[in-house]
């Protein structure tokens, strides 16, 4: 009875709901405005873009606005009904299964691909052949009341283990203007994936953290993470974590604990800014070294970038990272786009002239929204030598 009257009540939804026949790519289906959008596709208002972009956030032209209103008043002259596809059906059931996950799921299996070519091209020790920099395999699925599990396994040339796995507990406390969630296993650190999504390019872009501070990304502990939303404030999302601290691979020797938290809210359309920390060893006689990063981050269309700051354990170290697409050819955004990183490291701040320095840049070339590939030159300056490498690599995700 409850399984049918389930299917029932997701058979409804459908038949309510705007369809579209494919999904934009810059615009999921948990987005505020995307049943809108999908509506107007399905009525022949809007198509997006012929790259499978909608680009919500750019301005209208006084001929879009023209074009749009036209194609507006024939719809509803002709009294157009939008039609029910699988993917219309797809998408309620997601929205359902996001908010109710005792219902049933199947495992989603996703994964990453990252292959690279690198070239010696002074000092730098590198061995010109092709290597496999990293394999990742996820599997996420819903488990019974409010719990989503996840794994995933991570492999390169020379290792293969269990980066993630973890499951999350969705709305230990939910309302209105707070939601908390937490997340148990082997899970990503507090700064960990932070700036992958900004750039789009996981297989060059990596934070100082995880750079030149070395911090392990996955570690075997407790978390807590959510969101909060006020009236004054744009919405604030936080994580706080409490994790052995040696890292995934490394054996834990006493019993102190790395507790680490971040906080960030998009102030402006597009802009993003976060701070976050972490206090090594709580627990021990001798609580351990502290570190913190801040980052301000811009994502579009065209143009994205992000700026970072990291502090602490006798170290400091910036970085600035940009990708820009380049140009639009009759209303498409091309294909192709060039990149730039600057790192500049002090890995002693009470010692003059150790800095490092490390700049890159490169460009790109979608074959895909799912494969892109990337040329780069690497130099790297400290102050008793100069290094430099050449690399084409692969980004490959499913």
């Amino acid at each position: 009875m409850k399984k049918g009257l389930i299917l029932l009540v997701l058979f409804a939804l459908a038949l309510s709901l705007p369809a579209s026949a494919e999904k934009f790519r810059d615009m999921g289906n948990d987005h505020w405005a995307a049943d809108s959008v999908y509506d107007l596709v399905e009525r022949e208002i809007t198509n997006g873009f012929p790259d499978g972009t909608f680009r919500g956030n750019e301005k209208l032209s006084r001929y879009e606005t023209a074009q749009f209103l036209s194609k507006m008043a024939k719809s509803i002259e002709n009294n157009v009904k939008p039609k029910i596809t699988d993917s219309d059906i797809e998408r309620v059931v997601n929205k359902v299964l996001a908010k109710n996950s005792s219902l049933p799921a199947d495992a989603v299996v996703s994964g990453q691909v990252f292959l690279n070519y690198q070239k010696n091209l002074q000092n730098t020790g590198i061995t010109n052949n092709f290597n496999l920099s990293r394999a990742y395999l996820t599997v996420k699925k819903a488990l019974g009341n409010n719990a989503i599990a996840r794994v995933t396994l991570d492999g390169s040339t020379t290792t293969e283990f269990v980066k993630y796995a973890y499951v999350d507990l969705l709305n230990v406390v939910a309302i209105d203007s707070f939601t908390l969630n937490a997340r148990i296993g082997v899970q990503p650190t507090y700064w960990s994936n932070w700036v992958d999504d900004i750039l789009g390019l996981r297989v060059v872009s990596v934070s100082l953290m995880g750079g030149r501070y070395g911090e392990p990304t996955a570690d075997t502990g407790v978390s807590a993470m959510g969101s909060i939303t006020t009236n004054m404030l744009p919405k604030i999302n936080y994580l706080a974590t409490v994790l052995n601290g040696n890292g995934f691979n490394a054996v834990e020797t006493d019993a102190g604990k790395d507790i680490g938290t971040r906080v960030d809210a998009e102030i402006l359309p597009g802009i993003t800014i976060g701070a976050g920390g972490q206090i090594e060893g709580v627990g021990n006689s001798t609580t351990g070294n502290k570190l913190a990063n801040v980052l301000v981050a811009y994502k579009a269309d065209v143009v994205s970038a992000y700026a970072e700051i990291g502090y602490g354990k006798g170290a400091i170290g910036y970085s600035v990272a940009g990708l820009c697409k380049l140009g639009v050819l009759d209303e498409m955004l091309t294909p192709v786009g060039v990149f730039g990183r600057v790192d500049i490291y002090d890995p002693n701040r009470s010692v003059d002239s150790d800095s490092i320095t490390d700049i890159s840049f490169g460009g790109y070339y979608d074959w895909n929204s799912n494969v892109k590939l990337l040329a780069d030159y690497s130099v790297s300056t400290t102050n008793i030598a100069t290094s430099s490498s050449a690399a084409l690599r692969t980004q490959i995700l499913f």
